[in-house]
């Protein structure tokens, strides 16, 4: 079983480098196009500063969200723009990769989500859940 079995209808949130500047949107659509080579399909609105990291690179991540992903977090990736916010600025959450990136974007699109980023999601959600955490 690989991540593309997990794909489905839901929310996901499209991440992208470039230029020292990450960036990331909420989008509800993507697919799994074929299987061998691995391609996906997903939507993008052509004014997103997302959309023209993505076009300008070629590289994205694309975090699947579970059903009980906290509105907060939906509400910081999807209603701010990145051209007037920094949306990973004081992100308790997102790590670094070794290319300076955030977690996993401007990756090639093979890359699986690192133990350490699925462990800094997971305490994310707990402390959410606890009270702990204002996104």
């Amino acid at each position: 079983m690989n991540v593309l079995d997990k794909l489905e209808y839901g929310l996901f949130v499209l991440s992208a480098h470039e230029n020292q500047k990450d960036n990331a949107c909420i989008t509800n659509v993507a697919m799994q196009v074929t299987d061998n080579p691995i391609r996906i399909a997903f939507t993008v609105n052509k004014n997103n500063l997302t959309h023209d990291m993505i076009f300008n690179t070629g590289k994205f991540t694309l975090s699947i969200l579970t059903t009980d992903v906290p509105m907060e977090l939906i509400q910081h990736f999807g209603f701010k723009s990145g051209r007037e916010v920094e949306k990973f600025e004081n992100y308790p959450y997102a790590q670094k990769n070794q290319q300076g990136d955030q977690s996993g974007s401007g990756g090639s699109g093979k890359q699986e989500m690192s133990a350490d980023y699925k462990a800094g999601w997971n305490q994310a959600m707990e402390d959410y859940k606890n009270g702990k955490l204002k996104l």
